[in-house]
């Protein structure tokens, strides 16, 4: 009973956070209200159920990750700040994408001051600039750069550490991560009126080059012969763990959810790319065999 009070006792529900979240699931729904009274029913822009769904699960995800005990535990256990750092980019990135919440974010803003505030982001002279340098970061290869150096450079152990130390940091790196993340799952997860940049089998090997780059860091961390981080500078841990035990559990993590969640989506995207393919294929046969057997004018003989 005390242990699941303590438990408790550790969410921090800090203000701004929760204040971000609660905005983002109120203009979503209010942006889905709007959009069901103006759209048909079955219109492609009407966002489904399941959507709706996985959209509130990523805010409840972010919710645990930066809330809840994980982050209180994250600077004692290193295994728990991985499970933070996962929470955050393979479960909430993804599931908030998948909600498709560009246009019920934007709908959910009232009309007047949705249309001043665009009125003057399209008259700001930094936007072109700012629409470019969107434009680059959001490529497959560099999104995909700068997800995988993201996650590098904060395993530095100089600035793993330094998040130990600052909340400030700590939150910075938090945003990193999860910035990048969605800019790398946007590769991936389809938006409602954007086409995509990459066909279903690019998609593949792009999750295989992800997933490469995190086993890498995994298999270090998990196969270091000493501590990498300040971790081993406590005087203890809860559940008593070793430094190194901790260190190899934390690469462990990273290892497995990894090759389940990469693999998992990789083998959608193949399925969608070989279905699409043998249905291109199936067309192409259909075409040739009318093409062959529809007579020609000239050769349509006549009764006597």
């Amino acid at each position: 009973m005390n242990e699941a009070f303590a438990l408790l006792s550790h969410w921090s529900f800090d203000p701004q956070v929760v204040a971000l979240l609660l905005l983002a699931g109120y203009l979503y729904w209010q942006g889905l209200a709007a959009t069901t009274v103006l759209l048909p029913r079955g219109h492609h822009l009407l966002v489904r159920p399941w959507r709706i769904a996985a959209f509130y699960g990523g805010l409840l995800c972010v919710l645990v990750a930066l809330e809840s005990p994980l982050d209180y535990y994250s600077h004692f256990l290193m295994w728990v700040h991985m499970v933070q750092h996962l929470v955050l980019i393979m479960a909430a990135a993804p599931l908030l994408l998948l909600g498709q919440p560009a246009l019920p974010l934007l709908r959910g803003i009232p009309v007047l001051p949705r249309r001043r505030a665009m009125g003057h982001i399209l008259s700001w002279p930094w936007l072109g600039p700012l629409n470019a340098v969107f434009r680059f970061i959001s490529r497959p290869w560099m999104a995909l750069l700068l997800f995988g150096g993201t996650f590098y450079i904060w395993h530095w152990p100089a600035f793993y550490n330094e998040t130990l130390r600052s909340p400030f940091v700590h939150s910075l790196e938090h945003a990193l991560f999860f910035g990048t993340a969605l800019l790398f799952w946007l590769q991936i997860v389809d938006q409602t009126g954007f086409r995509p940049r990459m066909s279903f089998g690019r998609r593949s090997l792009y999750l295989l080059a992800a997933a490469v780059q995190n086993h890498v860091l995994a298999i270090v961390l998990a196969f270091s012969t000493t501590p990498l981080y300040a971790y081993a500078n406590l005087a203890s841990r809860p559940g008593n763990i070793s430094a190194m035990a901790d260190q190899q559990l934390a690469g462990g993590i990273m290892w497995v959810p990894g090759v389940m969640l990469y693999g998992s989506v990789m083998l959608y995207c193949l399925y969608r790319w070989l279905t699409a393919e043998e249905q291109a294929q199936q067309r192409r046969e259909a075409a040739l065999f009318r093409a062959t057997t529809t007579p020609a004018v000239g050769d349509q003989g006549t009764i006597a």
